[in-house]
């Protein structure tokens, strides 16, 4: 079976930093939080926006 290597490169990354913060999923997502809020990019958010009722 073909694999292909991006994949298996974001996998590595993936499983490298999981394993970093003990594969518990709070750490993960705090860390990735974090480098979001000091990396000076935007974000872009797809939440449904709620219409006003007229």
């Amino acid at each position: 079976m073909w694999k292909d290597p991006i994949v298996q490169e974001v996998q590595k990354v993936r499983e490298a930093n999981a394993k970093k913060f003990n594969y518990e999923v709070k750490n993960i997502v705090q860390d990735a939080r974090r480098r979001q809020r000091v990396s000076n990019r935007r974000v872009v958010s797809f939440a449904i926006k709620q219409q006003k009722a007229s």
